[in-house]
């Protein structure tokens, strides 16, 4: 009997496990943005590869540049914007407008920024944030719209 009922856990844990891991791209990180866009199919201007997976390597490339506060802006960042993005995946069932994913993406950003830190990291690593972004990423109304958001939020007291 222990045999069946430990059989059956085992596959109870298998096939549970099997079904959350089909939509999922493991522990988030810059790896998530490639395969979520194996899902979208967004294209390499859209915003998964062209602005996230880009921003994330540019981060991560320059991670020794930052001060302290830089590298755990930097490690929250790099977690909580991909952890974003597979939620909004799976509350769209998958199927995403890449309109509109580059527009509710870009948004997250704003809570992501001012939960990890970006008030009191930004101003210190000025130098390499200059190095990290890419100005031509900030022509869009949507991303002048985060940045200003971003701002507020920090000049109103709503970040670290």
């Amino acid at each position: 009997m222990i045999g069946f009922t430990g059989t059956l856990i085992l596959f109870s844990v298998f096939f549970v496990n099997g079904q959350n891991n089909s939509s999922s791209c493991g522990e988030p990180d810059c790896s998530t943005y490639v395969c979520l866009e194996d899902i979208a199919h967004c294209g390499s201007n859209g915003y998964l590869i062209g602005y996230g997976y880009k921003n994330c390597l540019s981060f991560n490339d320059h991670y020794d540049d930052f001060n302290q506060k830089g590298k755990n802006f930097t490690d929250c960042a790099t977690y909580c914007l991909p952890n974003w993005l597979e939620e909004y995946f799976e509350a769209h069932n998958n199927s995403v407008n890449c309109r509109q994913l580059q527009q509710d993406a870009l948004q997250s950003h704003v809570k992501c920024f001012l939960d990890c830190g970006f008030c009191g990291m930004w101003f210190s690593n000025l130098i390499t944030l200059a190095k990290v972004l890419d100005f031509k990423d900030f022509l869009s109304v949507d991303a002048v719209k985060t940045v200003f958001e971003v701002f507020y939020g920090c000049l109103t007291g709503q970040g670290k």
